[in-house]
Parts: structure tokens; sequence; C-alpha cells
């Protein structure tokens, strides 16, 4: 696929534990490599939309490389519910694990359940195509599950973990995501020697979100 035009992708991971009741299925990227539950993805890489179609706002896409991945020992089920909470132009596309849902507009979506075996991982194929600049933010969370073949049954494991990614076009906003969130005052960034930054290169830093209500919340950012 032509790329079109490259910006960066940045990561970022709650310093805090998340809230996964259960982690036998998990999100990863292409090499395998786990995301901890509740990180942010923040992606920026544009290309051309080989099939896309002006028209249809969809000439470009940014491809979130998600993964969803077996990590425990035996066989388990799961789906994605993926929730849409701003989208400015475009088509967020999600094609897991067979069936294509494409929509413009925000709200809440299940996938159709599937079977993973263990150590393998399976491409979400999931995008956010788009004619312009703009923006579209999407949390996953994985849902999973045990099976037993005799009675027929699924039996929950509970609520697995969650990725937020935010599609952003604006070289401008990117690390930031999409401007500034409701109740936040400032975003300041501080390298590893804890020197703050003007904005990050590639590396690891530390994000300090100043909050209205005075609180502040830190976060680890990997640029790549």
């Amino acid at each position: 696929m032509k790329k079109f035009f490259v910006l960066c992708l940045s990561l970022v991971t709650a310093l805090v534990a998340g809230a996964a009741d259960n982690e036998d299925v998990v999100f990863a990227d292409a090499d395998g490599n786990v995301y901890e539950d509740s990180t942010v993805l923040v992606l920026t890489t544009v290309e051309e939309n080989p099939m896309g179609d002006e028209s249809f706002d969809n000439t470009y896409m940014v491809n979130s490389g998600l993964y969803v991945k077996n990590v425990c020992d035996g066989l388990r089920h799961t789906y994605v519910n993926y929730e849409i909470s701003e989208i400015s132009r475009g088509v967020h596309s999600c094609c897991f694990p067979s069936s294509c849902v494409t929509t413009s507009q925000t709200g809440s979506v299940d996938t159709d359940r599937t079977s993973i075996k263990s150590g393998v991982s399976k491409n979400m194929i999931t995008e956010w195509y788009t004619a312009a600049e703009g923006y579209c933010t999407v949390t996953y969370t994985l849902y999973n599950y045990t099976y037993d073949s005799t009675t027929a049954e699924y039996t929950s494991l509970g609520v697995g973990p969650a990725i937020t990614v935010k599609y952003v076009w604006d070289a401008e906003t990117a690390i930031n995501s999409v401007a500034t969130a409701e109740g936040v005052t400032s975003i300041a960034y501080y390298d590893i020697n804890g020197a703050q930054v003007s904005r990050p290169g590639k590396g690891l830093f530390i994000k300090k979100t100043l909050m209205t209500d005075g609180s502040t919340k830190t976060q680890k950012v990997i640029v790549k």
C-alpha cells in the first residue's frame, strides 16, 4: 500500500493499574507485543486508501494495527465492544472477527464472538477512513469466555483489557490528540531526566496533565 503521509505514533500507558477482570485475551501489535490495559494510542500515520472515493470521505486511512491475542494456555472465546466517542469526519471500520461494520456516527458496537487458540493473534482489520484532516476516538474492550463443548455453554471470564485509539490527521494536535479535553487545564511533557520539553520527539517521556479541579494525572509516553 502506498504511503501518503507519515507523522508519528505515540503510545500512552497509564501508570496506574487497569480495571480488567481477565487478561487471557489481550490487545497486541503486529509483532505480538502486548498493550497494557487502559493504554491510549495516538495514531497519526496516514496512508492512501487504494479503494477510496473522495465522495465517500474515505480516500485516506489511519490503520489501528491492532491484533487480539490469546496469551493463556487454552482455547478462549472473545468479542470486542467498541465505543466511538468522537468522529469529526470520515468513517470507522472494524472487520473483527470477519464481518465488517462501517459507521460515521458515535456510539457502541459489539462484534461477533470468535475462538482463538493459545498463542494465536487475530488481526482486527480496523481503520479510520477520511478524505481530509480530522480525528476519531474509539475505546475497544475485550470480553473473554470459556466454552464447554459437552454442555455447549459459554462461561464469562469477565471484562478483558481495554485500549483507546485516537486516530488523528493533524500534525499540530497529534501528540495531545484532539485538542484539550474538557476538564483539562494544561499538558506538559518531561524527559527521563525531569527536564520539560516543548514537544516529545522519539523516546520515553512523562506526560503530566493538570485538571481544572487542581488534580494531576501522570502517564508514560513512548513515541516511535
